[in-house]
């Protein structure tokens, strides 16, 4: 059996590109060919992989994907597979990945909506999600579930509820936060993620130019992902927050900061799943994050933060902050609540069950 993957581009930091190896890796080690069809490729290819990129030039990304279809859907043609995966939405897949929002639930404006880029996302999407495609859904949470029914009507039977999936070890709790929480005079913020104003870092630098000298004077913000950073570090300029914030590209040892870190914070505007949210639960690293990420409910569940309800307001993503940092007991007792509930949850089977659905197992 031949399986094939389309993703329109692959580097090793981002969220659903992580899964997207995983699962693709997990088919090889149980026989399965893999071909993969991308239009940019960053990092190692995996061995054994029938990779075929499509580079196009193209001005706008909606006409990069409409090319990138039809050049998949030409190709396909000429050479059949046996099933066809898809981690970003176009027609004739047979599984989709559902690790992006509804695109139909985006509040967007009147003129925005007139667009041809508007238009061709929403094209899209209906052609996954629409009571008459064929597409099987894998979804992360059933809150996407209520959303895309909301707007396509689709039918209960194609939807497969997904476990989370996360990469760290299952024994790498982390004992020693609790028992240390902290020593460090300095306050570490960490926030983490591609697409720097999806996951809201503006939200976090006007959170912390909002706190009281007396907390802003100790705290230091690392942030890691592959996101442009000019904007960024411009406005923490003028905010007198340079000094304070460090940016580092997408890497392998997040634990590690995570680690050393008082608070992840993670005020998305929005999210689908967010297994940044179930890694901090894993390393007892508290949380502050918005009720718009797919896994939110789980740092309620834990006990170990705060999730900011919608309307989203910054003043109480800052009042957040303020009360989190102004008492060190307020962390402490998070961070035990997430210790011991990750001790109780299963975060790491969704590569295994995502296979098993695709090639019939389940």
């Amino acid at each position: 059996m031949e399986i094939t993957f389309c993703i329109y581009k692959y580097f090793p930091y981002g969220g659903l590109q992580k899964k997207f190896i995983k699962i693709l890796l997990e088919c090889q080690k149980r026989g399965y060919k893999v071909r993969v069809y991308s239009m940019s490729w960053r990092g190692k290819i995996p061995k054994n992989i029938k990779l075929i990129l499509f580079l196009i030039k193209k001005y706008s990304n909606h006409k990069k994907n409409e090319s990138f279809y039809k050049k998949v859907t030409n190709h396909i043609k000429k050479f059949p597979t046996d099933i066809i995966l898809g981690f970003n939405k176009m027609p004739g897949l047979d599984f989709y990945y559902v690790g992006d929002v509804c695109f139909a639930d985006l509040q967007k404006n009147f003129f925005y909506k007139l667009t041809n880029r508007y238009k061709h996302y929403l094209k899209y999407e209906h052609a996954v999600f629409n009571i008459k495609s064929n597409t099987k859904l894998l979804v992360l949470t059933k809150i996407q579930i209520k959303k895309i029914q909301k707007y396509y009507q689709t039918q209960n039977f194609r939807f497969y509820k997904l476990l989370p999936g996360i990469e760290f070890n299952k024994n790498l709790f982390f004992k020693e936060r609790i028992n240390q929480y902290r020593k460090n005079k300095n306050i570490v913020l960490l926030q983490i993620g591609s697409d720097f104003y999806r996951k809201g870092l503006g939200r976090t630098i006007r959170a912390i130019f909002n706190l009281p000298n007396y907390l802003k004077d100790k705290v230091k913000l690392i942030v890691i992902g592959e996101s442009s950073s000019f904007r960024y570090k411009l406005y923490s300029f003028f905010l007198g927050l340079y000094k304070k914030i460090i940016f580092l590209n997408g890497r392998n040892n997040i634990y590690e900061f995570m680690n050393k870190a008082h608070l992840l914070i993670h005020p998305a505007y929005q999210e689908a799943g967010g297994n940044v949210l179930l890694e901090a639960i894993v390393c007892a690293l508290p949380v502050i994050t918005t009720v718009n990420c797919g896994y939110s409910f789980y740092i309620k569940k834990a006990k170990c933060g705060i999730v900011l309800n919608l309307p989203y307001q910054q003043k109480k993503l800052n009042k957040a902050l303020i009360y989190a940092l102004n008492n060190n007991n307020i962390l402490k007792k998070w961070s035990k609540s997430a210790f011991f509930y990750s001790k109780k949850k299963d975060f790491y089977g969704l590569t295994n069950q995502v296979v098993d659905i695709i090639t019939n197992k389940k």
